[in-house]
């Protein structure tokens, strides 16, 4: 009895010291499951053509926008030059006025998005897309995402018809830059306002 306990143990720390994969062992293995194997590679392959011909293809449109650096021109830079103005804090708002954050919230704010979203509409007319509400077309369609220790900003739009990709993509951006010139112009003319005064 103790013969075949000893056996037993050398067979065991044999094969945990042994460092080789023995491939005649493991075809034999595999060959006593072969119905398993068989069978699970066939769900798998039935699985994975099933959602290649089900699942539409999801295209992808960016752009980048480079954000200005406020400390180093802009406003903030024509208050601090200004004499008498210096003690005054108008820099500090504007800086945090035109951080990374805002940017991205502006991006995905209804006065931005809203007009894309509605001209979507009109491009697709089909009643699943005119269903879709606003916030969860955002949520779906839109990723802005901010490149580390960077001003850059990087604007993805997905959907899985093509051809609306660059024309709404081009429309994003159009409707950043007005919303964003709208902004700059009306903060210089409270800076005219202001100096006038």
């Amino acid at each position: 009895m103790t013969n075949s306990q000893d056996i037993k143990k050398n067979n065991s720390t044999n094969l945990i010291l042994d460092d080789e994969i023995d491939f005649f062992e493991l075809f034999k293995s595999i060959k006593r499951r072969w119905k398993f194997v068989a069978g699970s590679s066939i769900a798998g392959i039935t699985i994975a053509l099933f959602n290649i011909f089900t699942t539409k293809p999801l295209y992808e449109g960016e752009f980048r926008i480079v954000l200005e650096d406020v400390e180093s021109g802009g406003l903030s830079s024509l208050i601090s030059q200004s004499t008498g103005l210096e003690g005054l804090q108008l820099g500090s708002v504007l800086s945090s006025k035109n951080s990374i954050q805002t940017e991205i919230e502006i991006l995905y704010s209804s006065s931005v998005l809203k007009p894309v979203f509605e001209n979507l509409k009109k491009q697709k007319n089909s009643d699943k897309f005119n269903n879709t509400l606003f916030k969860n077309w955002v949520k779906k369609a839109i990723v802005v995402e901010s490149k580390r220790k960077t001003t850059i900003l990087t604007v993805k739009l997905r959907d899985n018809q093509k051809s609306v990709i660059f024309p709404t993509t081009k429309l994003i951006s159009e409707k950043y830059q007005e919303y964003s010139n709208e902004g700059r112009q009306e903060e210089l003319d409270n800076l005219i306002n202001y100096l006038d005064n």
